[in-house]
């Protein structure tokens, strides 16, 4: 459980672009686009939980409810930070970021809505380390082993099988391609 709670996705994001920041100079080159990124995809879909507990409809559906919720959170994040990538000025770096996080939401909501179940928590992982290692320094790919921990917790605690996993991890992989390819 630790590790699940230490690899959640709206951290995972904001610990990325912090990195992003730090480590290379032609990605995140405004503090304020650090805290637009932080808003969009890490307090926007933590917003969802406590929500989910103050509306009675929504906290009557449990563990399910809260899960969707989460994901139309971090969908409208997504959505809401694609917009100001390219409206405020972003680097065409860090629009293949919020492409990759849009894209790849989409995918995990289309799929939740035809009953698959990739693991979104992987994805949240997967992608930010593959972005990192990608555009900011390749030594990033070394981190693609905290998936290992990531994967077995999924799996462990019964969340999603470890094909599910995989899934959630190639989500974005797929989806930064495409976006790179739009923007690059």
């Amino acid at each position: 459980m630790i590790v699940r709670v230490a690899s959640l996705a709206p951290f995972v994001a904001l610990v990325a672009v912090l990195l992003m920041y730090f480590c290379a100079v032609d990605v995140v080159t405004d503090p304020w686009q650090i805290a637009m990124v932080a808003a969009c995809l890490t307090i926007m879909p933590v917003l969802a939980y406590p929500v989910q507990m103050i509306v009675p409809k929504l906290r009557a559906k449990g563990r399910d409810g809260q899960r969707t919720l989460a994901i139309i959170f971090s969908c409208v994040g997504y959505v809401v930070l694609t917009v100001l990538a390219f409206t405020v000025g972003f680097s065409p770096k860090l629009q293949v970021f919020a492409l990759t996080y849009l894209f790849s939401g989409v995918v995990l909501l289309l799929c939740r809505l035809f009953g698959l179940r990739p693991s979104g928590h992987c994805c949240g992982v997967a992608g930010p380390i593959a972005y990192l290692a990608v555009f900011v320094n390749p030594y990033f790919a070394f981190a693609a082993l905290l998936l290992v921990p990531v994967m077995w917790s999924c799996v462990a605690l019964k969340r999603h099988t470890a094909l599910q996993c995989v899934v959630g991890c190639l989500v974005p992989a797929i989806s930064m391609l495409v976006a790179a390819l739009i923007i690059m």
